[in-house]
């Protein structure tokens, strides 16, 4: 796997939100999430699992992160103590405690040994209707908690067709990203976590395909930095050069 890095490139973010042309920090690691999504039981997931423990046991290049459901958290947990992979989730509210039927808090999932979480994926965004507000809001409660939060961008196939790829990135980062200052998207986490204290995900168009569309490398080469197909989630480092990202 090779890493093709190239200048960042907003030139669609708002006059006044100052982005440093940089490239790959090569002091820290990419990461590669495996999203499980609503599948596997507790059984199907320690099995899978343990053949990733067994299969993935020597590479250091990359952070590894597996996101079961949360179903299976505190079992993969245990088999995951003493591996290279990390445990993540696949979603958490943005409250702490409360009424909230059917969530999980930050500390729910710290007790559980998660590290990261991903936030404003594809499908919470579409099917359940999640603005970046939100994702921005979870993002720092994640990050209060000490959780590396994975956040997801991408367009839908239909904006991406009518042109508005970039305008559409751009927007979702910027405001997905509100209330986070530089420090907290460049300071390290914990020793585990190599990659930094946020990762940002490149997600394909959505929808159904009716002709040849350029690579997921080539749509993100065109917001942020080029990678290999393959790589989706990295780390911002200090690409960003205002303290606080606006609305």
């Amino acid at each position: 796997m090779t890493d093709d890095s190239r200048p960042i490139s907003l030139q669609s973010f708002p006059p006044g939100y100052r982005i440093q042309e940089l490239g790959m920090h090569k002091e820290r690691n990419l990461t590669i999430a495996g999203n499980w999504k609503m599948n596997k039981t507790v059984a199907a997931a320690l099995a899978l699992v343990n053949d990733l423990k067994i299969a993935l046991a020597n590479v250091t290049e990359v952070d590894i992160v597996v996101c079961p459901p949360f179903t299976a958290l505190s079992d993969v947990a245990k088999a995951l103590e003493g591996s290279n992979i990390r445990l993540g989730a696949q979603d958490m509210s943005e409250h702490n405690a409360g009424a909230y039927t059917g969530e999980i808090a930050a500390e729910m999932l710290k007790e559980l040994s998660v590290h990261c979480v991903i936030l404003g994926h594809s499908e919470r965004r579409q099917y359940h209707q999640e603005p970046d507000a939100l994702v921005a809001r979870k993002a720092r409660a994640a990050h209060a908690a000490s959780l590396q939060p994975i956040i997801c961008v991408g367009e839908t196939l239909s904006q991406r067709e009518a042109g508005h790829m970039e305008k559409v990135l751009a927007t979702q980062l910027r405001r997905s990203l509100t209330g986070l200052n530089t420090d907290q998207m460049v300071r390290p986490l914990s020793r585990m976590n190599r990659s930094g204290p946020l990762a940002l995900a490149r997600q394909p168009a959505r929808g159904k395909l009716r002709k040849p569309t350029r690579s997921s490398a080539d749509c993100w080469s065109s917001c942020l930095t080029k990678r290999r197909r393959g790589v989706f989630a990295f780390n911002m480092a200090a690409a960003l050069g205002h303290p606080t990202l606006g609305s």
